[in-house]
């Protein structure tokens, strides 16, 4: 994989609401659910895009973000905090 993904900032603003969230709230991540679910939906999009641009690449293979964790990290995080918040 070469840098260009570097260059891509998709879901920048999303992360960076988090951030400021976090700093509001000092660091209770959990008062935070809904900025960073919105920057997991964001992310799913994102790599639902290039999935489209790259159809016979896995989820896994797809160009990073400096924004998004990889695919499968994203999947497994989501989920976390699904059940944590249910």
């Amino acid at each position: 994989m070469g840098q260009d993904h570097l260059s891509e900032q998709p879901c920048m603003a999303k992360a960076c609401e988090i951030q400021t969230c976090l700093f509001n709230n000092d660091y209770d991540e959990s008062k935070c659910y809904l900025n960073i679910m919105n920057l997991y939906s964001c992310c799913f999009d994102y790599y639902n895009l290039k999935k489209k641009e790259a159809p016979n690449t896995e989820f896994q293979d797809l160009s990073l973000t400096t924004s998004c964790p990889k695919y499968t990290v994203l999947v497994q995080k989501t989920e976390k905090l699904k059940q944590e918040n249910q």
